[in-house]
């Protein structure tokens, strides 16, 4: 079986470090030393040089900013081998902290760099393709993570307020209740016809043109498998058969878990029957047919960072010997997701001084047909 592609925000690996994060003095420690490296994070956004990565700062330079690092939230470490960061030649410990509430950045797929106060701050939703491995992985836990605790701040039981615990990685109530960072399951299909054409669907709350294939939120005590195909028959009415995994992607915009997979239908454009709710249009592409609508302009395509952009380029690249395929390792914005694509689960998407890792960015086939 032929390794499957790497999702731009699902490269890299980090060591969680669970022993350290169950012992506070150990991460007070570490939260002090020389090897601590900070990144910083405002929503959607992280501290970073552009394309170069994040940047990560030390103790001393955070302190002299006037900063409280005791909120800071311990992401983990990363192999020295793998590292960028000098840190007194021992292996980097880092951590999160999140400034959403001190730096208004206005950053979004819209506007994904601006400088604030002296700090630059990048999109991860729009820079994390760019971006070393190692980077991207410790970019998207940070996102993550912080997304998380700014959105659940009460217990879902007793409706009380949470302390956080374990570096961010637990929290209680009065009445110890746990909570822990919470991530939503949703699929993400690309569906073939016979003519192994490409399902697309433009969301209603899309502006423009823009097309994706289809996307949605598990439902309570539904298999994936299932939830594909429940999706699709929603949106447009579509059967589907022989739902194959594809690979997955965190995608903290703001706390998902997109999981790929291709299906097939003996069902063709004349049977799509879209909900009118949240797909406007949809219909099956050939791929002379999409390159053609991209290339002029027809149509819109989800960004680079997203695993949609992956699967549509890697069908692209399947049977089209005029475009010989290179290495395809990209990655979620699909058209079933009104946060992530054109349904009920798609995003308005989705260097030196980083963490390092291999890799210095992803090559996509056929880049230039998806944004940004």
């Amino acid at each position: 079986m032929p390794e499957l592609p790497v999702p731009a925000l699902s490269r890299g690996f980090i060591d969680r470090d669970e022993n350290a994060r169950l012992h506070p003095t150990r991460v007070a420690e570490l939260r002090e030393s020389a090897q601590a490296r900070y990144l910083l994070v405002s929503g959607q956004a992280v501290a970073a040089a552009g394309e170069a990565g994040p940047v990560f700062y030390s103790v001393s330079e955070l302190r002299a900013r006037g900063y409280n690092l005791e909120d800071a939230y311990y992401l983990g470490t990363v192999a020295a081998q793998e590292s960028t960061v000098p840190a007194a030649n021992t292996t980097p410990a880092f951590f999160a902290l999140d400034l959403t509430d001190s730096f208004a950045t206005g950053v979004n797929r819209e506007r994904p760099r601006r400088t604030v106060d002296g700090v630059e701050w990048c999109a991860l939703i729009s820079y994390g393709g760019l971006w070393q491995d190692s980077d991207v992985a410790l970019a998207t836990e940070a996102v993550a993570l912080c997304a998380a605790w700014r959105q659940q701040r009460f217990c879902e039981m007793c409706g009380r307020p949470l302390r956080i615990l374990e570096s961010g990685w637990l929290a209680v109530c009065p009445d110890s209740h746990p909570t822990y960072p919470r991530t939503d399951a949703a699929v993400i299909m690309a569906v073939l016809d016979a003519q192994d054409r490409i399902l697309l669907a433009h969301n209603a709350r899309w502006e423009g043109n823009r097309h994706s294939v289809l996307a949605g939120f598990v439902e309570a005590g539904e298999p994936l498998e299932s939830a594909v195909r429940r999706e699709v028959a929603e949106e447009v009415g579509i059967e589907v058969t022989g739902v194959r995994y594809f690979g997955s992607q965190p995608w903290p915009f703001p706390r998902s878990l997109m999981v790929a997979f291709f299906a097939r239908t003996e069902q063709s454009t004349a049977d799509i029957r879209v909900d009118d709710r949240e797909i406007k249009s949809a219909g099956f592409y050939s791929r002379e047919a999409l390159l053609d609508a991209a290339r002029a302009g027809r149509i819109s395509l989800p960004g680079r960072t997203s695993i949609a952009a992956l699967m549509i380029s890697q069908w692209l690249v399947g049977e089209n010997t005029e475009f010989p395929g290179g290495s395809t390792r990209m990655s979620s914005g699909g058209a079933g997701f009104s946060r992530y694509g054109a349904g009920s689960a798609g995003n308005d998407a989705a260097a030196g001084t980083g963490a390092g890792g291999t890799g210095s960015g992803l090559t996509l086939p056929y880049a230039e047909l998806f944004g940004w």
